[in-house]
């Protein structure tokens, strides 16, 4: 059943159109309540298997064969991890490129090798293996001891690729949210979601998260599923210091998210890129003396063409525009902790960026529609998040920000925006890989090194 979600999703969908909304109600908590029903036994075999596979890897004293499976390179939250593990006799990591259902079979081909090739690149091709290739699909199960999913999703992977298959074979599976917890209908939907019942260990970014983890799991405060690392995704900021020329001129990153419509899933709509696209095309020419770099969440141009009826030759098109001038660039994958540190400011609407960019102790400017979105979109984590940023409803307030926090300089939040971060924010910085790697290895046997 869990291996079906797309289709169940589909049947659900079909439904609801055709059923009154009191009948849909009716089935659609008569289901859940089936699936609530099963997977407590499903969970406990998996979790079952699981313990006699980490008996086995800690009698072996063989390294431990580690997979990161990963969807988009920009998305490899556990880069970090991974490069510790390369460098750990403890354990022998390889990736594995996952494919994506969802998207077009051209889109999904196209991906998978854009990521492969991006990582291969970084990491040399004896530790990176496609997922899909020549029209088939391979998750490597059989060299695999323990592994991480950087997708934790049901329904948007293969079946073979999932949670509960890797648990139901005995695999410890391991993980945190892709995302920074930003307090939005889209963290709390998370939490909740079915295919964590089957990660072995969640590592949390902060006391928020793992609040919500234990909550929506229904799990005890003392449970040993869920622990407070810090976010593993934000040490490659740190990794980036001493590697940047720093420049003369101001740059400014401007981000926005793909939400520009709500969600299916869980109604986010945090995307401002409609009512802001035009606005973005003038600001090379209006600031000069500023550099830009625009960099759109991967799925905004997924979006706009699947939902919102753009072609590709419209979004080049856009994008051609932006970069006619010398001072404007395009990023649109690969890691963004360089731009981080390059930039000296973010105009952004994003989810993860709204607590990642605290890391930089630069200033934010958050665009948002306006108080009452604010309030709906975000619980009272993501609105005192946003209270710590320079709140923007119009194109007057983003070029408020622009003339007078940036190039001006004139920053009166910054000392408060610091401190915030620094308490509520940066758990274990820049060591929250470092301490993830260590209880992984103790959790698996292995809690020294050779």
């Amino acid at each position: 059943m869990y291996n079906n979600i797309r289709g169940i999703k589909a049947i659900g969908h079909a439904l609801n159109r055709l059923l009154p909304t009191s009948l849909f109600r009716f089935v659609l908590r008569s289901y859940h309540g089936i699936l609530a029903i099963i997977e407590v036994p499903m969970s406990r075999f998996a979790f079952w298997r699981v313990r006699l596979s980490i008996a086995r890897i800690s009698k072996s004293g063989e390294p431990i064969r580690f997979g990161f499976y990963v969807v988009l390179s920009s998305m490899f939250q556990w880069r970090r991890v991974f490069e510790l593990m390369l460098k750990d006799s403890r354990f022998a990591p390889f990736i594995v490129v996952t494919p994506r259902i969802g998207w077009h079979i051209g889109d999904m081909e196209s991906t998978v090798e854009k990521t492969y090739s991006a990582l291969v690149a970084e990491f040399g091709v004896q530790y990176v293996f496609r997922g899909y290739c020549n029209g088939k699909f391979e998750n490597h199960l059989s060299e695999c001891d323990a592994c991480a999913m950087m997708n934790l999703y049901s329904g948007l992977a293969e079946r073979h690729f999932e949670v509960i298959y890797f648990a139901m074979k005995g695999i410890p599976v391991f993980g945190s949210c892709y995302f920074y917890d930003h307090g939005t209908a889209q963290s709390r939907e998370y939490y909740g979601m079915r295919s964590l019942k089957f990660v072995w260990k969640f590592f949390c970014a902060n006391v928020s998260e793992k609040i919500k983890f234990v909550k929506y799991q229904k799990l005890s405060r003392t449970s040993s599923r869920v622990e407070l690392s810090g976010s593993p995704k934000s040490d490659g900021i740190a990794s980036e210091n001493g590697t940047l020329k720093p420049s003369k001129r101001k740059i400014v990153l401007v981000a926005p998210h793909h939400s520009v419509i709500p969600t299916i899933d869980s109604g986010l709509r945090l995307g401002n890129f409609l009512e802001y696209k035009d606005f973005f095309l003038k600001l090379p020419e209006l600031y000069s003396e500023v550099d830009w770099i625009f960099r759109p969440h991967p799925h905004l141009r997924l979006n706009l063409i699947k939902n919102l009826g753009w072609s590709e030759s419209q979004w080049d098109s856009y994008i051609d525009s932006f970069i006619s001038h010398p001072n404007a660039v395009y990023e649109d994958d690969g890691p963004y902790y360089e731009s981080f540190k390059r930039s000296d400011a973010i105009i952004h609407d994003c989810g993860s960026f709204l607590p990642e960019y605290f890391y930089t102790g630069k200033p934010i400017c958050y665009m948002i529609a306006n108080e009452d979105a604010k309030k709906a979109q975000f619980d009272e984590w993501g609105q005192t998040l946003i209270n710590h940023t320079y709140q923007a409803y119009s194109e007057y307030d983003v070029t408020h920000f622009i003339e007078d926090v940036v190039i001006k300089g004139h920053d009166p939040m910054k000392e408060e925006r610091q401190r915030f971060a620094r308490e509520k924010i940066m758990i274990n910085y820049p060591n929250a890989s470092q301490h993830i790697v260590d209880s992984i290895a103790k959790l698996l046997g292995r809690s020294r090194k050779d």
